[in-house]
């Protein structure tokens, strides 16, 4: 899909100009990268309702034992499923799907659910598993199972992102890839760009990337979470790579350990917003004062991406740039269209046959929506670029 097909003309070319306009500047000021999970998933790790599903497939096996527990609704729970199960004969169909569920494929499971909400599901089904008090009892849980809790929930989500991925100089998908260009931003053959980002995502593949493809010094990609000793903010003498949520690396073989928690859960993010001076939020708020932002990979209606914009003020003389992708709103607004004879690129080029007025009401409600969402985060001090899934890259390439 490419962003002229689905913008007027006059818009694609201002949209072009501001891509030039972020070129020129890009030498002149002190940038930071905001990196969210659309970075991660272009290289091949699961999107947010993927993993989610993919850790509850691994959790399944347990509830179907029957986990103890003292709460009351809980044991009706584990007695049913375990009623149910002893009854099931398991055949080839049941166990394909369960294998299936494993590896992901259900991956539209938590759809119609707040992410934020179905990860809590996943934390509060391993309560049982580290020995929680109940909570009827007024006694909250100690600090030993809470590390416990954590360090089951971080190995869940390692295993639900393994990927057979190679991170060398051999792996040309990976270079064409979202993640290639952002490790490029910041160091390529012939400029650096870019020393700083701030990552929403767990995994460790723009490290790996920097150190086994783009050619920086090991020991001069420094990778943190808030338990590490930071770096001077803005040190160009090396790549810096902030973890706010935590870090989980999903390429072993590189030096970065797991943290020992990472916020994923809805009381996690919550926490963590009434916690003003939490290394989290101090990082955000100082990197929105002192330099520049390019966010990359989120959504308009990504929650860590509407919480960092709250600090950015509206009198700021800076202002940052975010890519938005035209895919998704193309692909809601041909919903009813895609039957399984046709698909969005079949749509897109009849939208676009000069002198025909097929689908002229979703071009004219495409570019409704977009326009609509470049002037709201203006309002925010973001200056929007719209890019599609296949050309981000290219984009991203294009500002060296």
């Amino acid at each position: 899909m490419k962003v002229q097909d689905i913008l007027f003309d006059e818009i694609a070319e201002k949209n072009k100009a501001l891509l030039r306009k972020l070129k020129s500047e890009i030498k002149e000021d002190e940038w930071i990268l905001c990196l969210g999970a659309g970075v991660s998933i272009g290289a091949g790790l699961p999107n947010w309702y993927g993993l989610l599903a993919r850790i509850t497939a691994r959790l399944l096996p347990l509830e179907m034992q029957g986990v103890s527990t003292e709460a009351e609704v809980d044991r009706v729970y584990y007695d049913s499923l375990q009623n149910y199960c002893e009854k099931l004969p398991f055949d080839k169909e049941f166990l394909e799907k369960f294998d299936e569920a494993f590896r992901g494929t259900n991956k539209n499971m938590f759809n119609s659910i707040n992410v934020m909400e179905a990860a809590e599901y996943i934390q509060n089904s391993l309560y049982p598993l580290v020995a929680m008090r109940d909570e009827k009892s007024g006694h909250g849980a100690g600090q030993k199972e809470q590390r416990k809790l954590h360090w089951y929930m971080n190995h869940l989500i390692q295993e639900a992102c393994e990927i057979d991925i190679t991170v060398d100089s051999d792996n040309k998908a990976l270079q064409k890839s979202t993640l290639g260009a952002v490790a490029g931003l910041m160091k390529s053959d012939h400029d650096e760009l870019i020393h700083n980002a701030i990552t929403y995502n767990y995994d460790n593949l723009l490290e790996a990337y920097l150190r086994n493809i783009s050619g920086c010094k090991a020991e001069e990609v420094h990778s943190m979470v808030k338990s590490d000793f930071l770096k001077d903010f803005g040190d160009r003498t090396g790549w810096n790579i902030y973890h706010v949520h935590g870090r989980i690396p999903v390429i072993d073989h590189e030096k970065e350990p797991m943290s020992d928690h990472v916020i994923l859960t809805e009381s996690d993010y919550y926490l963590e917003e009434q916690m003003t001076y939490s290394w989290t939020n101090i990082l955000q708020s100082y990197a929105l004062v002192r330099s520049r932002l390019m966010f990359i990979g989120f959504s308009g209606t990504d929650y860590n991406f509407r919480r960092i914009i709250k600090y950015v003020s509206r009198e700021t003389c800076k202002r940052h740039y975010i890519f938005f992708l035209v895919d998704d709103i193309a692909e809601t607004v041909f919903k009813s269209e895609l039957k399984p004879e046709s698909d969005i690129e079949k749509c897109i080029q009849e939208m676009n046959e000069p002198g025909d007025s097929k689908y002229a009401f979703e071009k004219i409600f495409m570019n409704y929506l977009i326009h609509a969402q470049t002037v709201y985060w203006k309002h925010y001090g973001m200056d929007v670029i719209w890019s599609s899934r296949k050309s981000l890259a290219e984009d991203l390439n294009s500002l060296h």
